[in-house]
């Protein structure tokens, strides 16, 4: 009976050796699946970070180009203002041209109003040329944000696919 009780306390403490031995082995993996778990809410959180900041400058260079597009047409609207303006003096012009004046002072007035009337179309004209160059300088800006918000588009896909 005694050797029957030995035996049998010999197997409790193989037992308690055992599951002390499991509980470790069971709290180890618990420590590594917890850890992995920090890591990828981690990783997880950083992405949504730059996918949040990617968007955020997505909405920067969005507001950008309507800016710039808005401004070119308003750009547009005075060149074609201007335009106008430029015809009603060649017409202005053509018009005190063709009138002969029978006074010499009225054709000294005349040619001076035509003196004046050409040194304004000049202006206008060279001013048109600027607005021109500044409406090209603006289409470049505009093509120039346009493609750059594609690549952020394009960006914010590819991080939104990977996860």
């Amino acid at each position: 009976m005694n050797d029957e009780l030995d035996r049998w306390c010999q197997q409790l403490i193989e037992q308690e050796k055992s599951t002390i031995q499991q509980r470790r082995k069971f709290e180890e993996e618990k420590k590594s699946q917890m850890e992995s778990l920090i890591l990828a809410t981690e990783k997880q959180m950083k992405a949504r970070s730059d996918v949040l900041s990617l968007l955020e400058k997505h909405q920067m260079e969005k507001k950008a180009v309507s800016d710039a597009l808005l401004k070119l047409e308003k750009e547009m609207g005075n060149e074609q203002k201007l335009n106008l303006q430029i015809a009603e003096l060649e017409e202005q012009l053509k018009v005190l041209k063709c009138v002969n004046s029978e006074e010499a002072d009225h054709e000294n007035k005349r040619k001076i109003e035509i003196e004046e009337i050409e040194e304004k179309l000049e202006d206008m004209i060279f001013d048109m040329s600027v607005k021109d160059d500044e409406n090209q300088a603006l289409k470049k800006k505009v093509q120039e944000a346009k493609t750059e918000l594609e690549d952020a588009r394009q960006q914010i896909i590819k991080v939104n696919v990977l996860f």
